[in-house]
């Protein structure tokens, strides 16, 4: 782009001959706080006077896009004389937060963690895919489905079930059955063993 063609944008923002440019550097992250939305860097190319500079990583501290870059990685920072300095561009990650009242998604290295309010949660992982609303749980893995309601459980795994609890009490009830005739009392069940391969 031609300098006239510059001035002329510049004219019309009303910025030209204003010496307030914005100045980006690159810098080497020392630190990052999370609650205040910053992090501490040291400057390693650009203009800049300063040892360190604390830059936003937001707009503000409130919802929105939170990325937290990783200590000892390189960021580009921009700043003026009218605004703090802020993170640009990031050469490596921690973790993006999506936060957006009370629903949020955390995504780092271990997977990614939704929620929406307090009672409706998702998450996955290398192994397995886990969510909850409320007392209702459902996990999958490679081999296994695990739902849960309450104290209730049910497995699957391998092409096999397994109800836990009331099924249990009902077996348990079955293999220890008797009957009290004219005879006497009868014994368990002959197929006790059948009865218990129901269960794994």
């Amino acid at each position: 782009m031609s300098r006239d063609i510059i001035e002329s944008i510049q004219k019309m923002a009303g910025s030209h001959g204003f010496s307030d440019q914005v100045s980006l550097v690159a810098c080497t992250v020392v630190s990052v706080d999370v609650n205040s939305r910053t992090c501490t860097c040291t400057p390693v190319s650009g203009k800049s006077t300063v040892p360190s500079i604390v830059a936003n990583l937001m707009a503000e501290v409130d919802d929105g896009v939170l990325i937290l870059p990783s200590a000892g990685s390189t960021v580009i920072v921009g700043y003026n004389n009218s605004n703090e300095p802020v993170v640009l561009l990031y050469s490596k990650i921690d973790e993006v937060l999506f936060i957006t009242g009370d629903t949020s998604l955390k995504i780092d290295n271990d997977g990614i963690k939704g929620s929406v309010g307090e009672s409706v949660s998702i998450a996955l992982t290398k192994d397995d895919v886990t969510s909850s609303v409320g007392d209702n749980n459902i996990k999958v893995t490679s081999d296994t489905i695990i739902l849960t309601q309450g104290g209730a459980v049910m497995t699957m795994q391998n092409g096999k079930y397994n109800i836990k609890n009331d099924i249990t009490d009902l077996l348990t009830l079955v293999t220890d059955m008797t009957f009290t005739n004219g005879g006497g009392t009868t014994d368990p069940p002959n197929n006790i063993t059948d009865w218990a391969k129901l269960l794994f």
